[in-house]
């Protein structure tokens, strides 16, 4: 049984910004052994809850996810301490697309306000003989590469596990580790749980001087660093992971087990004080510019462990004309000023704000296949409603249908409500009284089979639109039919 979740396209307001970095690629190390999941310790107690060795740990209720691997680690001195930054979404956060291959800001909007962080996780590497110290801080308001102000946690933590080789920088002796903390588990009587304002002070602001989140690393075991051999694992890659994948932001479909890219995380971090080069002096660094060379961010992932997934049933609609998820606009704005509602397709003959296709049931339910989709806002004795499926193509992509705009590739015909038939591979659920209040539904809500049992398609993600007849003399002519928007679901 297919099960769905809806997605939605937006706008992402801010864009990419400069900083005055220089380039510290000379302290890229290869991942030269295995990295080992250590298991999550309890800060509180101090107990350890032991895993097997694998790639990357899992975290409940995922708020930030920097994990996209890279097969690199960053190398520090003592006493050098690292700031990177990243962005846990607000409810007023923007929903923006991945599109491989491009830095194109992805987001979606957060499931809260602000957020009780109650566990994180780090990654490094490191040729220390023995136990390992480290000393992490995270700060709300964070402005990429400079001064952070007062941190809202701050976190000493000893006995981490280090190299068991028998020389420091000796062959073999590099070990690398992921290391998750609980902040809030029993038997622990105070806990450690700290709050953070999503988009830095509880709403997005498209700056990225006010949305940002801050945190620092720095080795506090007081042995030689070996030269910069050890630090964090160098993770993270905007033009190949998503900035929601891995978190339970993601949409259509949340898997906390997939790699992310910190969300709105900056190829850029900073170093204060700074050792290596003797001439350098403490500001912003980067590894020369990604695509091309290792992005200038580093694993961590932020946990609020009962925080549900939240943009699996609602969600911004796509492809309506003027809005900035298509910029095609509607085929007779400019003969007749037609236009369309935020979240509508284009006008029609009686609603001129347009048509909406919407959707409701039970999304990541187990057992569930209960989706119903509704047209909406078609005219009043219209002799046929098609439901529409394709594949959903890039979120600017519209081109003009009768007197609509689709941003959908093949399209096919899945199912239909009217007096008639629909054509070949069409299942009619029959019925005239579509029109009676302007909408019609399709799918269990309506007494209909289910969607997945009309359209008999496998898993994966599709657009769906509502194609109505709409032949009233002098609206738009010479086009005798119109389309919703596009709602996008995903089917697993």
């Amino acid at each position: 049984m297919l099960r769905s979740s809806i997605y939605s396209a937006g706008a992402l307001l801010i864009g990419a910004t400069a900083f005055a970095q220089s380039d510290l690629s000379s302290r890229v190390h290869p991942i030269t052994a295995p990295v080992k999941n250590a298991g999550t310790l309890n800060l509180a107690t101090g107990q350890w809850t032991r895993h097997g060795n694998q790639a990357q740990g899992v975290g409940p209720g995922t708020i930030y996810n920097n994990t996209c691997d890279t097969p690199y680690y960053f190398g520090i001195f003592e006493t050098e301490v690292i700031n990177d930054e990243g962005r846990i979404p607000s409810t007023t956060s923007p929903a923006v697309d991945f599109t491989p291959g491009a830095a194109n800001g992805s987001s979606r909007p957060g499931c809260a306000d602000s957020y009780a962080i109650d566990g994180f996780q780090i990654a490094y590497c490191s040729d220390e003989i023995g136990p390992v110290s480290v000393e992490l801080n995270f700060f709300e308001l964070y402005d990429t590469c400079e001064v952070p102000p007062a941190p809202v946690a701050a976190f000493a933590i000893d006995g981490l596990p280090g190299s068991s080789g028998a020389v420091a920088g000796s062959p073999n002796s590099l070990a690398c580790w992921i290391v998750t903390f609980d902040l809030n588990a029993p038997p622990q009587t105070t806990s450690l749980v700290f709050s953070m304002l999503g988009d830095g002070d509880g709403v997005y602001d498209a700056d990225l001087t006010l949305d940002l989140f801050g945190w620092t690393f720095e080795v506090t075991s007081g042995q030689p660093l070996n030269n910069g051999a050890s630090g964090p694992l160098i993770q993270g890659d905007e033009f190949v992971c998503a900035g929601y994948d891995g978190t339970v932001f993601d949409s259509p479909v949340v898997d906390t087990s997939e790699p992310g890219t910190g969300m709105t995380s900056q190829d850029a971090f900073r170093i204060d004080p700074i050792v290596d080069p003797p001439t350098a002096v403490p500001g912003c660094y980067w590894f020369g510019g990604a695509p091309g060379n290792p992005f200038g961010s580093f694993h961590l992932e932020l946990y609020q462990s009962d925080m549900e997934p939240c943009n699996l049933d609602v969600g911004l609609s796509s492809c309506t004309p003027g809005d900035g998820t298509t910029t095609t606009m509607c085929p007779c704005f400019v003969s007749a000023g037609q236009i369309a509602d935020p979240g509508h397709g284009c006008g029609n003959s009686v609603f001129t704000g347009g048509a909406i296709i919407s959707a409701t049931g039970s999304d990541f339910t187990a057992g569930a296949d209960d989706v119903t989709m509704t047209v909406a806002d078609v005219p009043t004795g219209v002799s046929l409603v098609i439901l529409l499926q394709g594949a959903s193509l890039a979120p600017l992509a519209g081109t003009p249908f009768h007197d609509g705009v689709r941003c959908m590739g093949t399209l096919v015909r899945i199912t239909n409500k009217a007096d008639n038939g629909c054509g070949v591979g069409c299942q009619p659920l029959g019925g005239d009284d579509l029109a009676i209040d302007s909408s019609v539904s399709f799918g269990p809500g309506a007494g209909d089979p289910s969607i997945t049992s009309i359209q008999g398609t496998p898993a994966g993600t599709f657009g769906y639109a509502g194609w109505y007849r709409n032949a009233a003399a002098g609206w738009c002519p010479p086009n005798f039919a119109n389309i919703s928007q596009q709602l996008g679901l995903a089917w697993f």
